[in-house]
């Protein structure tokens, strides 16, 4: 039904940002900033070096060998205070993952379990009225579809608001079954869907189990897999609030 939503899914894991390049930008200049210093300090000290008669000896073998041996000691000296700060730094990285992880995965059951009702309200699908729950706060959408161990019936579905169009990232992680996700542009365009969207089996690998839309959207909505057939929801579809 919607091959080209599937096909446009973004793989989070393999984006970077330029914060990452941060730390070699820097060690890299400084690296040829020291370089560039002994390259003139050499170069000062070739010129001062004449001969009796007063001629310049310049030996540009002997110069290039003794720049080189100068950049390999400066080299070798920032790879090891890189270094020395990744050993200190990256075991606090990982711990504090996995503390994070955990803390999802082990949650205790009185807040596994806890009643938490959503407002309900209608939309409309094209001409589907569908029944929705809505999640509106930050605390109503962090907690969505978590823990639930029955899927929702397929007339039925979960409502995403949000305050504003952008681009808004699910992570499955918690949900029990497979969902089709559906964003939706503020005047109730389908902007980007994604069907059977697989929930995490492996938490440590989130880029299998994220999904994200690839234009602006201010509503998701989420229900279980088949949804999407079920209604049959296009690129063309639209919805229509009716009460929420």
């Amino acid at each position: 039904m919607l091959g080209s939503f599937n096909n446009s899914h973004t793989n989070l894991g393999t984006s970077h940002t330029k914060l990452d390049a941060l730390p070699l930008l820097f060690a890299s200049r400084f690296v040829f900033g020291i370089l560039k210093i002994t390259m003139i300090i050499q170069w000062n000290h070739i010129i001062s070096s004449r001969d009796l008669s007063g001629e310049m000896e310049l030996n540009w073998f002997s110069f290039i060998r003794s720049i080189i041996a100068r950049f390999k000691f400066i080299y070798c000296l920032v790879c090891v205070v890189m270094a020395s700060k990744m050993v200190v730094l990256l075991p606090a990285i990982i711990a504090a993952f996995i503390i994070g992880v955990l803390g999802l995965l082990l949650a205790p059951s009185e807040v596994r379990n806890r009643d938490l009702s959503f407002p309900t309200g209608t939309i409309k699908i094209d001409n589907d009225t569908i029944k929705v729950e809505v999640a509106k706060s930050p605390e109503e959408r962090q907690r969505w579809l978590m823990f639930r161990e029955d899927p929702i019936p397929l007339d039925s579905a979960m409502l995403l608001a949000y305050g504003k169009p952008d681009l808004y990232a699910l992570w499955l992680i918690n949900i029990q079954y497979n969902l089709d996700l559906i964003w939706l542009d503020e005047n109730g365009g389908v902007v980007y869907a994604k069907e059977d969207a697989q929930i995490c089996t492996n938490p440590f690998d989130a880029s299998k189990c994220t999904y994200k839309n690839t234009a602006p959207a201010k509503f998701v909505i989420a229900a279980s897999s088949g949804f999407i057939a079920n209604h049959n929801v296009s690129t063309s579809s639209a919805m229509k609030i009716i009460s929420i």
